[in-house]
């Protein structure tokens, strides 16, 4: 498949609000799914009936349609965990989303020269997100998160992907609209996967962003060892 790289895959994606990226728009489109080419007249009605049929999960091949049956029920067999983040304004002033630009060098828009996103704040909100999910869950994981995506004028607002690098359970938070000025938020979570086996290896996470700004704050005022943050910071979140 070519890579999009035509401009219009963008704009019809900023058009449905970053609800699809322009390279998923490609590909729907490139493959012809639920008759696309026939509703854009550009294939002819033989052609569109040839297509249809293809892709008829009837005429797919038994090997294929058991593999993606087995796929999802092993997914579904997984343990699963529900539960609601509650940020206070304080903390969501700490990771709330915020405007960054970057610099356009598309030789199909010459005259733009710049293009502004939202994005979570980098190093700020990774250790905000852990210590809830250790609130809500009391689990050994040890969460990495890869993935913050911010869609300021999408159907959702903010999601986050993260995953254990012990057990490999998959975490996935979502804050479906934007939050009003000094206001609680709100962010509904799923955490799926063996989170309940014995994890044979311990990892910590870094101190990044203002987590670090608070050891490093209580160490030097306080005149306190390191060890003796770890054990304070350890009985009040077993506390928690």
């Amino acid at each position: 498949i070519v890579v999009a790289t035509n401009a219009v895959w963008n704009d019809i994606s900023i058009f449905l609000n970053g609800a699809i990226s322009k390279n998923a728009l490609h590909v729907f489109v490139y493959n012809g799914r639920h008759g696309i080419k026939k509703a854009l007249n550009l294939i002819t009605n033989e052609d569109a009936n040839t297509c249809m049929a293809l892709s008829d999960p009837m005429v797919l091949s038994n090997e294929s349609g058991n593999s993606t049956d087995s796929s999802y029920d092993s997914e579904c067999s997984l343990p699963k965990k529900k539960f609601v983040f509650t940020f206070t304004p304080s903390e969501w002033l700490q990771m709330q989303p915020e405007q960054v630009l970057f610099k356009c060098n598309d030789p199909a828009r010459p005259m733009r020269s710049s293009r502004s996103y939202y994005v979570l704040p980098k190093g700020c909100w990774t250790s905000l997100l852990a210590e809830h999910f250790w609130e809500h869950t009391n689990l050994p994981c040890c969460l990495s998160f890869r993935n913050g995506k911010v869609y300021n004028g999408g159907n959702i607002y903010v999601v986050v992907i993260g995953r254990c690098s012990i057990c490999n359970s998959h975490f996935k938070g979502i804050v479906e609209n934007k939050p009003s000025v000094n206001s609680r938020v709100l962010m509904k979570c799923t955490y799926i996967g063996n989170f309940n086996e014995r994890h044979e290896t311990t990892k910590k996470r870094r101190l990044i962003g203002p987590a670090m700004d608070k050891a490093l704050t209580a160490i030097i005022n306080n005149n306190i060892s390191c060890e003796t943050f770890r054990e304070i910071e350890a009985n009040r979140l077993m506390k928690l």
